[in-house]
């Protein structure tokens, strides 16, 4: 590295030292007579410096992606002088740390979702301080899988649009959506690949429960059941029916809507809803599903020259009226004795809302009329409906 002659003094300069600088270092003199030899070490201290990650055989990786459930090592080295402090760091977490030591393994023993993430190694000693990272991301089958409805509250108008959002979390993404509809206690498959399922507008046909399923290359999902509450205002039947008979009249009137009206009869004197007496009028109706279904008899003869009775059922989307026309037949004083109009009073109630409740529990709209009225031996009279918005 250098050498003088006829000089017992020599400098050795080194201008810029480096690690590779470190080492033993002898100075030998010799003349004629013989040769003496010294020594020295030179140790060469520097901060941390060539950061490496590896994962299985990948050097200086830096980014990984681990199957959920699996375990995972991961090395993080530096070269340094002295041996520098390690930290492993995720989210600002301190995972692993090891003090004097160049080398540092993180051991993640049961990988989830919640590992996935930008991972450092800090190394740092005396003399300064460096930096590694490596990302790692998780691979799970989908989760979280859920259905949504584009709408402000807990009921769709019918008319309006309304879109079914099928979202899910996972990695890799969601590669196949399925749509099904749910139909009594059947789930049928609908003809759509999408994401979304859209109703351009939703109608009353749409009131329906509906869910999905997911899928990627690491499994597959079930979403929540998510039902359509459709809501419309009522429409009174085509068959509601008003008969005449010699112990009176009895009208029957059914509605549908969503949700269920209240019904209410309007006569001359009298409003009545519910289930009540009123003199010799007698009301009463009952709620299936979306159906109102309601009965109005009218016992004895009337004064009018004509009865005249409206069925009117109202929900919060709108009203609906239908008005019945019936002529009426005079008083009979030797007819209306007491005791027949109490007996004709409690047969003629007790029968009609057996028979109609029994209809309702079992039968369609026009079943069930066709079977009140045939246990009624009632004749069918002209209904005229008026809408009121």
């Amino acid at each position: 590295m250098n050498r003088t002659s006829s000089n017992n003094e020599l400098w050795l300069v080194i201008p810029h030292v480096t690690s590779r600088d470190a080492g033993d270092y002898e100075c030998v003199a010799e003349n004629e007579h013989g040769a003496v030899e010294g020594s020295i070490t030179i140790t060469v201290e520097y901060a941390p410096r060539n950061p490496s990650i590896t994962y299985l055989n990948m050097i200086n990786a830096s980014l990984i992606n681990i199957i959920e459930g699996n375990s995972t090592v991961i090395i993080c080295s530096v070269q340094s002088f002295p041996a520098s402090n390690l930290t492993w760091r995720h989210l600002n977490v301190t995972m692993n740390r090891t003090s004097s030591n160049n080398e540092l393994w993180l051991v993640i023993p049961h990988v989830t979702s919640r590992d996935t993430g930008d991972y450092e190694c800090v190394a740092e000693n005396g003399h300064g301080a460096v930096e590694g990272s490596i990302t790692i991301t998780v691979e799970y089958p989908p989760q979280e899988t859920m259905v949504s409805i584009s709408r402000s509250s807990d009921w769709i108008r019918e008319g309006s649009n309304i879109t079914l959002t099928c979202s899910s979390e996972s990695v890799p993404p969601i590669s196949h959506y399925t749509w099904f509809r749910i139909e009594g206690n059947t789930s049928t498959q609908l003809n759509t690949r999408s994401r979304t399922l859209s109703f351009n507008p939703v109608t009353r046909e749409n009131d329906a429960s509906f869910y999905c399923t997911v899928r990627n290359p690491l499994g597959n999902s079930t979403s929540n059941i998510t039902h359509l509450d459709v809501q419309y205002k009522p429409e009174i039947s085509q068959e509601s029916e008003c008969t005449q008979r010699s112990e009176g009249i009895t009208c029957i009137c059914v509605a549908n809507s969503n949700p269920p009206g209240d019904l209410i009869w309007y006569l001359p004197r009298a409003n009545i809803s519910g289930n009540q007496t009123h003199g010799h009028l007698m009301s009463w109706w009952v709620r299936d599903g979306h159906l109102v279904i309601g009965s109005l008899i009218l016992m004895g003869p009337q004064d009018e020259e004509e009865v005249t009775a409206s069925c009117s059922v109202q929900n919060p989307h709108g009203e609906v009226t239908a008005k019945v026309h019936l002529p009426a037949k005079g008083r009979d004083a030797s007819e209306w004795t007491v005791a027949l109009l109490t007996a004709g009073i409690m047969l003629g109630v007790f029968v009609a809302g057996i028979l109609t409740f029994v209809y309702v529990r079992k039968r369609k709209i026009s079943g069930s009329i066709d079977t009140f009225t045939k246990h009624q031996g009632l004749e069918l009279s002209t209904l005229t409906p008026n809408s009121k918005h």
